[in-house]
This record gives structure tokens, sequence and C-alpha cells, in this order.
């Protein structure tokens, strides 16, 4: 295990590293990124009237500082002191793998160049002619940061005042009243602030317009997710570890999307690690819960991706039957069955209010697109024909790997993990098939499908850790099946309709990489336009 919140005395010897958070700063920090989410990002300033603009900024700040104070806690974490070794190793062997990918000129169609404009815009934000940016943004973030950990007291005011200052500053030069509403709404703004530190790094040593340096988060995501799988394979070989959490890097999916920059593998990752850390969220009490970092985790979901919603209804839905069952059959009296049913709002709460507040303002401020369920695709048989093709195509031998682990849940009596990891996958293929019918089976959207079936495959991997030969015939299968159905090609670029059943929404690679990064590099107030030929 890579992180672990509590340890025996004779388990902590095998740990070098102690983080120790106190309440105060977990609470400081979960309110940093709320108001990062919902404050700096300016959705506040939509609205023409004022009143609606104090409005929001009120209900902003209060229920976001009662969202941060009910969702932290105390807790430990131990690092694993060798496991900053398979890390190194898996990112390079990852990046010599994508080298070419990473570097592949930017597509026409699919939505890369959108999120690439909106990035370049947020940059434009907070940075000016000076490269100084470079040094000064990350700076901030990791000085801001001990001081949470150290000095909880002074973060808070500190914070604050930085808070009042942005706020201020927001309201009388109003530097994003030229941006349309469509750009802050369409997707999660908080995901674009996050760009802001490699794109200042990069203007350090020439300029931020290379493609790498917009692909370097979703990238960083599949070799942090194949490390955790490394992480949560002990007991196997390792270097049949090694070799697992390699072929999980090269599943279709998942490396198609390893280079090339959207928003949802970051939430992938986040959803793995809960995943891995399932039996502990559904069944400790909150208190507990809050003490583990994958509840973390869980919360942040909310903030990246609003397509989400399945995932986290999914882990609600059989934490509050586990809970209901548990009460009904308990002998306790009424005031404790009481306490139980308000820590579990509590904590649906943490869980659903990030992603509920952004869709309440993005459906009431902006014209994007809207879910409309059309409940007769349920009734259209082509539907669940194109579903289970792009689970083959898109997952490959893993699938049928998966099915196997929840098999051998099934037998050891891990009914409460079966049943959630097989919800998850039904809930989320449900929205998509009662949504618009032309984006079902659309390869982006089964990315948030991959955490169940990575955890569901890796038990089965695991359960044959003492039959070496075994293991290994299901890597080198596994990793066949990866190559065969690879949709990358040998000059980095991505195989048009790749992942599309119904409709063409993917990526086509046919224009000069500069042309279309001189038309991004415009984006940017302080940069002329056209931007010299890179």
């Amino acid at each position: 295990m890579l992180f672990s919140p509590s340890l025996t005395q004779n388990k902590q010897a095998e740990y070098k590293v102690k983080i120790h958070l106190q309440r105060s700063s977990v609470i400081i920090f979960l309110a940093t990124i709320f108001a990062l989410a919902f404050i700096i990002s300016p959705y506040w300033m939509i609205p023409t009237a004022k009143p609606t603009r104090l409005l929001l900024l009120v209900a902003s700040i209060t229920f976001g500082g009662v969202w941060a104070y009910t969702s932290g806690s105390e807790f430990k974490i131990f690092i694993n002191k060798a496991s900053k070794i398979p890390f190194v190793l898996l990112f390079f062997i990852f990046f010599i793998l994508n080298i070419k990918h990473l570097y592949s000129g930017i597509p026409w169609r699919g939505d890369e160049d959108h999120h690439i404009q909106v990035a370049l815009i947020t940059f434009g934000l907070i940075s000016g002619p000076s490269s100084a940016t470079g040094i000064l943004v990350p700076a901030l973030f990791i000085a801001f940061a001990y001081i949470i950990w150290t000095k909880p007291k002074w973060a808070i005011v500190i914070g604050s005042f930085t808070l009042i200052g942005i706020i201020t500053y927001i309201t009388i030069w109003n530097p994003v009243q030229d941006i349309q509403a469509y750009v802050f709404l369409r997707y999660p703004f908080v995901n674009y602030w996050l760009y802001t530190v490699p794109l200042s790094l990069a203007s350090l040593i020439s300029h931020p317009y290379h493609e790498i340096i917009f692909r370097i988060i979703p990238f960083t995501s599949v070799v942090c997710i194949a490390w955790i799988t490394f992480q949560n394979t002990r007991g196997s070989a390792p270097l049949h570890r090694y070799l697992w959490a390699i072929t999980i890097g090269t599943i279709p999916l998942i490396n198609y999307y390893a280079s090339i920059f959207y928003l949802e593998l970051p939430a992938t990752l986040l959803m793995v690690y809960v995943c891995f850390h399932i039996p502990e969220l559904l069944i400790d009490d909150f208190d507990k819960v809050k003490q583990n970092l994958a509840w973390y985790a869980l919360i942040f979901i909310g903030f990246i991706k609003e397509t989400a919603i399945p995932f986290l209804l999914a882990f609600l839905l059989c934490r509050y039957a586990i809970s209901l069952f548990t009460t009904i059959a308990s002998k306790t009296n009424r005031e404790n069955k009481f306490i139980t049913l308000r820590k579990e709002l509590t904590l649906g709460y943490s869980v659903l209010f990030p992603l509920f507040f952004y869709t309440l303002l993005r459906s009431n401020l902006s014209n994007s697109r809207e879910f409309i369920p059309q409940i007769k695709n349920l009734w259209d048989s082509s539907v669940y024909l194109v579903l289970v093709r792009s689970f083959a195509e898109q997952f490959g031998l893993l699938l049928l790997l998966f099915i196997s682990g929840i098999g051998i849940l099934l037998y050891r009596k891990l009914h409460k993990e079966a049943a959630l990891y097989t919800l998850i996958i039904l809930g989320i293929s449900l929205l998509h098939v009662i949504d618009n019918r032309l984006y079902v089976g659309y390869s982006r959207f089964n990315l948030f499908i991959f955490p169940p079936i990575l955890v569901g495959s890796t038990i089965l991997f695991k359960t044959f850790s003492k039959r070496k030969p075994v293991q290994f015939i299901l890597i080198c299968l596994t990793f066949t099946t990866n190559i065969i159905l690879s949709p990358i090609n040998l000059d980095g670029s991505k195989q048009a309709y790749w992942g599309n059943y119904f409709t063409d929404t993917s990526e086509h690679y046919y224009v000069p990489p500069q042309v279309k990064m001189e038309f991004l590099a415009s984006k940017i107030r302080h940069y002329p336009s056209p931007q010299p030929k890179l």
C-alpha cells in the first residue's frame, strides 16, 4: 500500500516519512481548494446585476466554509520509503513509450484545442510579459501549503486577506469581463488553474506553447494509476508487479488519453485510489473515514468533472444501504441512531456539494448542453450492442479479468465491494444510454468505468501471486491484446473515429502543429497576435 492512515508500531518501522496534519490545517486546505474552484474562479461575476453577484459570492463563501469544516479531520499518513523508486522507473518507462504521442500535433475536432485555449486564457489572467511569473506562482503555492501545514493560524489570516484582495481586484477591475460565461462554465474551471503551474515553469525556459506542457498532467495521472496498482499488488514477484503496472498503462483506452489534454484522467486517478480503498470507505464510521487519505480523493472528484455523478451516487447508495441495515439491526437507543443519521447526511453533503453547486451554477448561468433523459434509448438494441463493442475494444482482455475478479469477491463473500464495482459500471453506462444516443460508447466517457475494472482485474492478478507462471501468462495475454487493439499510430497520432460509434467526435491529425499553436497563442492577452512561428 502506498499510503496508510493508520499502522501498528511494528508496521510503522517499514515506513520512513510520516505526515501528521491537524484538523485546522486540513480545513484550511479544503477551504482553499473550494475558494479556488468557486470564488477565484469568478462564477459569481457572471450575472450583470450587482445584488445577484453579491448573493452568489456570499453563498459561495458560506456553503464553502461549511463544506470545508464538515469534511476535514486530523489524520496521519505514512509513506512507504521505497515507493519513490517504482514511481520514477514507471515514469521513465511510460515517457519512452509515449514520447511521440506527447509531442504529436494538436488535432482538429475533439476538445483538446478548447481545453488548451482556456488554459492559456487562465494563464494570461495571472501572468505578465515578465517570465518572473514562472517562479512566483509555484513559489506562492508552495509557501502557502507550507504555512497551512506548520502554522494553520497564520494561514487563516494570510488566506483571508489574500481572498479579500482577490475579490476586491475582481470586483473593481474585473479582468474577466471580456471572457464569455461559456468559457468558465462549460467545464469546472478549477481544472485550468492547475495548468498554470507547468505553464509558468515552461515560461522560465522559453514559452508555454509546447504540446507536451498541456499533456503532462494526463500523462502523470496514468503514471500514478500504474504506480498505485504496483503498490496494491504486494505479495507478487517484483518483476510481475512492474509488468502488470506497465500493462495497465497500455490498455487501449488509457493509452489513448494519456497523451491528450482532457479533464477526465485526473478524476479517473482519484477514482482508482478510492476503489482500492473501498472496504474502509464503505464500512468505517464517518469520523474514522475522514482520517483516510482516500476520503479526500473521493470528495475532490466532484470538483473535476460533472459526469462523475454516477460514481459518487453509487458510492453513497451502497454506503447508505450498509449503514441503514447496520443501524436497524443494532440495539442502540434512538439518540445514537439519530447521531448516525446526522453523520451519514453530513458525509453525503461533503461528497456531493461541490458537484451539485457547480451544476446549479452551470444550468442557470450558461447555455451549455444539459442532460435530457431519452428513455426510448432503453428499448434500442443497437445501443447495447455498441456499448458491449466499446467495452471490448477499449478495455480488451481486462474486461474478462474484471468479471473473474468479481466472481472471486463473491466467492469470498465480499458482496459489498462486488456490488459497488458493478453498480458503478451499470450507473455510468445507464447515464450515457439514456443521454444523447450519439455518445453511447464514446471512449472518453468510458474512462470513469475503468477504475472498478482495474481493481477487479487486479484482484484476479493477486489471486495467482503464488503461481508465477499463471501470472506471467495473464500479463502476456493482456499486453498482447492491448498492442493489437492500440489506437495509436507509429507516428504518435491517433486513429480517427476511434471510440466513436454513432457520431464522429474524436481527434483528427492533419494540420501542421505550428499553425494551430500560433492561433492558440493569440489567446493570451499580453502576447501579440499572431505569435511568431515556433
